[in-house]
């Protein structure tokens, strides 16, 4: 790893960065990076990743801060193919990790997924305190992955993507994507067959306690599929399932969300 200091408006945070595990033909995305949001009297550490097709922190800055004031630094990874680790070639952050290239998708979840795990022991080491992983919508996804391969101090996921299938077959937002998929002769079984390991609804075998894992959701989500909540929550005997009057997005800015964040890590719930 090295580091960087590196201003976001009125948040300071630091850089670092890491080789990737998994290498791909593409040097951009090889380079991992993370910010390192601190906050002044840390009393706890918190590995947050981003959702898909993102350019822009500023979504998180309210978020950031929040969790900040209760005491809980943040280290903000990026996911392959997103922002910096975006190649020339792509037309936009995320267009490589989530597109009708299926072998290359599936790699590049994968790579999210060791990814996060390398940056998880790094800070686990590193401070020596608690850390959770927090993932945001497809970042919520990763991190559900994480918890099948490796033990964690805890996850809380924000509006996940729990059902990947489902999602890119059924939403509107991946419509051009499935025409492509189903022009090449594939179908919903398909897919539904090659990426049955990556469905954080098909894991069956957690290396956390179910005590230490929350989902947290909008009760009016535009991106997923309501009724996926409830399956994931039925599949995994979920214990903590947190609602909030809010949409995908904009669930990042309900303040409420941050403290709870804290009562779950210090364990005052």
């Amino acid at each position: 790893c090295f580091f960087s200091p590196g201003p976001i408006v009125d948040i300071k945070y630091t850089e670092i960065f890491f080789r990737s595990t998994i290498n791909t033909e593409y040097h951009e995305n090889n380079l991992v990076k993370c910010m390192h949001f601190y906050a002044k009297k840390s009393i706890g550490n918190i590995v947050l990743v981003h959702g898909l097709y993102e350019d822009n922190m500023e979504i998180y800055k309210f978020f950031i801060s929040m969790l900040n004031e209760q005491g809980i630094s943040v280290y903000l990874m990026l996911l392959p193919y997103h922002y910096e680790r975006t190649p020339n070639q792509s037309a936009f952050s995320g267009e490589y990790f989530w597109s009708a290239n299926i072998y290359r998708r599936a790699l590049a979840f994968k790579q999210a997924v060791y990814d996060l795990c390398q940056l998880y022991f790094y800070v686990k080491n590193k401070s020596g305190e608690s850390v959770w992983i927090t993932g945001f919508s497809m970042g919520g996804g990763v991190g559900l992955s994480v918890v099948s391969l490796i033990s964690i101090d805890g996850i809380f996921v924000i509006n996940p993507v729990c059902n990947i299938t489902e999602l890119m077959w059924h939403s509107a937002l991946f419509s051009t994507i499935k025409d492509d998929l189903e022009a090449n002769g594939l179908t919903f079984d398909d897919i539904k067959i090659m990426y049955s390991l990556y469905e954080p609804l098909n894991i069956k075998d957690i290396k956390i306690s179910r005590d230490k894992v929350v989902m947290a959701k909008g009760l009016y989500d535009q991106i997923n599929d309501y009724r996926n909540y409830d399956l994931f929550k039925q599949r995994w005997g979920l214990k903590h399932v947190l609602s909030y009057k809010a949409g995908h997005l904009n669930i990042l800015r309900v303040p409420k969300l941050a403290s709870d964040i804290a009562n779950f890590y210090f364990g005052k719930i």
